[in-house]
């Protein structure tokens, strides 16, 4: 913990964190469910879109309970793993 940090200002921050990766999902996901060509998959994702719209609802209330706007941090992580959903399968495979 940084000096002055608070538990809640670490709280306030994995909040925001959370509602960057919700919101990157949401909007990466519709891409991936169009790009699917097993349904298995695509009810997968589909399911997944719909939670994730949830989750972002949550977190927005979250923010308004906490009297705070909805600030995104940007987590590079999710954008790692979105980068390598759009990879060929072929270099995914390795061949």
């Amino acid at each position: 913990m940084r000096k002055n940090e608070t538990p809640q200002d670490l709280a306030l921050y994995n909040l925001q964190v959370l509602f960057d990766v919700e919101s990157v999902l949401e909007k990466a996901l519709p891409k991936m469910i169009k790009a699917s060509s097993d349904e298995t998959l695509r009810s997968g994702f589909k399911t997944h879109l719909d939670q994730t719209i949830d989750q972002c609802k949550r977190l927005e209330k979250i923010f308004s309970i906490l009297d705070k706007k909805p600030r995104k941090v940007k987590a590079e992580g999710i954008r790692a793993i979105i980068a390598d959903s759009k990879l060929p399968r072929s270099k995914l495979s390795g061949h």
